[in-house]
C-alpha cells in the first residue's frame, strides 16, 4: 500500500539547528518538551558526558537515515542490523526518515522514522541511544509528532495509530530494543502546545477515570517486558550451554572442572529410585490420613504473567 506524503515546506538549518517556513521561524518540540515538562532531566551529568552521547546518537540516526535511504538494508554495521530486525520482528517497513511536520503556525519537528504495519496504519518511531529506556518522554514526543503529522497531512488524518521507541544503546547498557509507547490525550497536547504557545508553565488537565492507572504503568510495562524477553532468552541459552558442558564431560569421562569463574561437578545418578507422594490419590483414597497430615501453606498475592 502506497502512501502520499505531503511535504511541509518547513526547512531545516542542521548547523544552527533552526526551523523556518516561508522565513517565519519556527520552535523545535524537543526543547519545549524539556522545559515544560522535564526540566531537571540532565542535572548533574556532565557537559562532556553529553556531548559524547549527542554525538553517538548523530552517528545513529545518521547510519539509519543513510542506509533507510539508499536501501541498504545488507549493511553491516550491527546497530542497523539490530533496528532491521526488532522492526522486522514487530511487521514494521520504514517509509519515511527525518520527516518534517508542523502545525504551520508555530512549531516543526522531524520524525525520525515513519513506518507502515501490516495493517497499512502508520507508526512513529522515535530513537534513542540513551543509557536508559524513557517510555514517558518519547509517549509525549511522539504524541506531539502524530499531532503535527495530522496537520500537516489531513488526508492521513488518523493514520498514525501506535508509537514506538527505537532504543539502540551503546551495548554496555543493555541489548536493542522496542518499546511501544502510549498516545497522550488531545486535552493533554493542547495543554502543552497551549502553555508554550502562551509563555507559561503548562499545567495538565486531571487524567480521566481509569487513564491514569494505565499511564503510571507504561513504563514499567515496557520494561518488565523488555526483562523477561532477555531473561526466557538466556534461560534458554543457559540450559544450551548446561547439556552442551555436561555432554562434553561424559564423553570425556570428567567428573569435575574447575576454573577462576566456576567450577562444574557431573551428579551422577546413584541408581536407586526416588520416590513423591501421590496427594490427589491420597486424598481420594485416604482422605482421614489426608486431613490428620495436612500442613496449611499461606499463599501470597503473585501475578502470572504470558508475553505476546
Amino acid at each position: 500500500m502506497e502512501i502520499r506524503l505531503n511535504p511541509s515546506g518547513v526547512v531545516f538549518d542542521e548547523h544552527r539547528h533552526l526551523y523556518s517556513l516561508n522565513g517565519k521561524p519556527l520552535k523545535g518540540i524537543t526543547g519545549m518538551i524539556g522545559r515544560q515538562l522535564f526540566p531537571d532531566k540532565y542535572d548533574g551529568i556532565p557537559q562532556d558526558v553529553l556531548k559524547k552521547a549527542a554525538e553517538y546518537g548523530s552517528s545513529v540516526h545518521s547510519t539509519i537515515e543513510l542506509c533507510d535511504s539508499l536501501g541498504d538494508h545488507s549493511n553491516p554495521d550491527p546497530i542497523y542490523q539490530a533496528y532491521r530486525k526488532l522492526l522486522f520482528d514487530e511487521g514494521l517497513e520504514p517509509i519515511a526518515n527525518e520527516y518534517i511536520v508542523t502545525d504551520f503556525e508555530h512549531f516543526a519537528t522531524p520524525i525520525d522514522v515513519l513506518a507502515m504495519d501490516k495493517n497499512g496504519d502508520l507508526a512513529i518511531i522515535d530513537i534513542k541511544t540513551t543509557s536508559k529506556h524513557d517510555g514517558e518522554y518519547v509517549s509525549w514526543q511522539g504524541s506531539v509528532c502524530a499531532r503535527f503529522f495530522n496537520i500537516t497531512n489531513p488526508h492521513l488524518n488518523g493514520k498514525v495509530r501506535s508509537i514506538y521507541t527505537m532504543w539502540l544503546p551503546k551495548p554496555m547498557y543493555g541489548k536493542p530494543a522496542l518499546f511501544k509507547e502510549w498516545m497522550r490525550s488531545d486535552d493533554e497536547i493542547n495543554a502543552l502546545l497551549m502553555a508554550e504557545i502562551n509563555g507559561k508553565q503548562v499545567v495538565l488537565p486531571e487524567a480521566k477515570s481509569g487513564d491514569n492507572a494505565l499511564s503510571l504503568t507504561q513504563d514499567a510495562i515496557a520494561e518488565f517486558t523488555y526483562i523477561e524477553k532477555q531473561l526466557e532468552e538466556m534461560k534458554n541459552r543457559s540450559k544450551e550451554l548446561r547439556d552442551g558442558l555436561l555432554l562434553a564431560m561424559k564423553e570425556n569421562g570428567v567428573k569435575s572442572f574447575k576454573c577462576d569463574r566456576f567450577m562444574l561437578t557431573r551428579v551422577v545418578p546413584s541408581g536407586e529410585p526416588s520416590y513423591t507422594l501421590d496427594t490427589e490419590r491420597l486424598k481420594k483414597e485416604h482422605p482421614e490420613i489426608w486431613e490428620e497430615y495436612k500442613k496449611e501453606k499461606k499463599q501470597s498475592e503473585s501475578l502470572r504473567i504470558k508475553l505476546y
